[in-house]
């Protein structure tokens, strides 16, 4: 069983998306697809928080906008058939942001775990879509990678973490995708974003399944 990897530039347009397809397609063994969130969403829902949080701004545009990107997205990878499932998906995803933005903009106040449960919709919303693409098993990476918080960061609980994933049984499933970077920590419901260095140095999968990185943007992290 293989691991692949792909980062946000190597999801990060249609053509690109497409690409990854012919990638996973070539494969004679089942895999577990990760995928980062499309290039430059993380970096567009850091600043969507910000103006959120800033009651003198309007964060709406913005987050039309990325609803717009995925939506067209879905329309572009997608065959006419599956459109309309994956696309009342995106939208359940963006109404549940949008909820949360709102009550972030009328408090006027970002905590830590609300900042994380926002940047992680970007992973959420990426895999969705791959999966769909490829006919793959969609798992939601917070029910498998556990963690604990540890000098102010959340490291992973490898025990907790090691007994979901032999749980989930991935071998029985010729393709299965998931999102990179996001977690639920091991004690509560929220699902913190993890930095790449918290997860870089410990495989997090059975040591006799096979990595291959194929971000175009570097070595990212195996899933979080």
């Amino acid at each position: 069983m293989k691991v692949l990897k792909f980062g946000g530039t190597s999801v990060g347009t249609p053509e690109a998306v497409l690409q990854v397809k012919q990638i996973v397609d070539r494969l004679d063994a089942p895999a577990v697809v990760v995928v980062s969130a499309l290039g430059g969403v993380t970096d567009r829902l850091i600043t969507l928080s910000a103006k959120a949080v800033d009651p003198a701004a309007d964060y709406l545009p913005m987050l039309d906008e990325l609803h717009a990107r995925h939506d067209q997205m879905v329309r572009s990878v997608l065959p006419s058939h599956r459109q309309e499932e994956i696309l009342q998906g995106v939208s359940n995803c963006f109404d549940e942001l949008s909820r949360i933005l709102q009550g972030v903009h009328l408090i006027g106040e970002l905590t830590p775990k609300t900042a994380d449960a926002i940047v992680a919709y970007g992973e959420r919303l990426s895999s969705s879509i791959v999966a769909a693409l490829l006919n793959a098993r969609h798992i939601d990476s917070r029910r498998l990678i556990r963690t604990h918080p540890e000098g102010g960061k959340h490291r992973v609980d490898f025990e907790t973490t090691h007994a979901a994933i032999a749980a989930a049984d991935l071998s029985s499933s010729p393709l299965t995708v998931m999102g990179g970077f996001i977690a639920s920590d091991v004690k509560a419901a929220a699902p913190p974003i993890l930095a790449a260095a918290d997860l870089t140095t410990q495989p997090l999968f059975s040591p006799q399944l096979s990595e291959q990185k194929c971000s175009k943007s570097g070595p990212m992290s195996m899933v979080s």
